[in-house]
């Protein structure tokens, strides 16, 4: 009898999987797969990594980036959410309401945060920023990290 190994991580064999009791089984088991690349890339010698990077290869800066902002997004949407009783709903802190960030992109279309003439995902990025408490100098450097080098 051949025995499959289960796909959502957690490095059982499919009949004994650890996440089989949950539906989005899927989801913590990317969160695994994740954590053990990140671990994995961490542990890479950072002057090599940082050679390579330069040398034409901008797109991994751009990937982790914009994943960076995707679990936070997630984190802060589950954190909020575990009390979905609360007035805001499922995106609030006690009685404040915390914005998605497509929500942002909507509201700042026509305002150019930064004043460098565009439009683009920084300026919703620092619009997402000053929003949370930072100040519009803090939110504009912040944001910059994004720009494509």
């Amino acid at each position: 009898m051949i025995t499959e190994m289960c796909q959502c991580g957690c490095e059982r064999t499919s009949n004994e999987c650890m996440n089989k009791e949950v539906s989005n089984y899927m989801f913590f088991g990317n969160l695994k797969t994740m954590k053990r690349l990140i671990d994995e890339l961490i542990q890479m010698d950072p002057t090599k990594v940082d050679s390579i990077l330069n040398d034409g290869h901008n797109w991994a800066i751009d990937h982790i980036a914009t994943s960076v902002d995707d679990i936070q997004e997630v984190h802060n949407f589950l954190m909020n959410g575990m009390d979905t009783k609360t007035e805001g709903g499922p995106f609030a802190e006690g009685d404040i309401f915390i914005k998605t960030f497509e929500s942002f992109i909507n509201e700042t279309k026509k305002i150019d945060q930064d004043k460098d003439g565009d439009n683009d995902f920084i300026d919703a990025k620092i619009a997402q920023y000053i929003a949370g408490g930072m100040t519009r100098e803090e939110a504009i450097k912040k944001a910059r990290k994004f720009n494509k080098k």
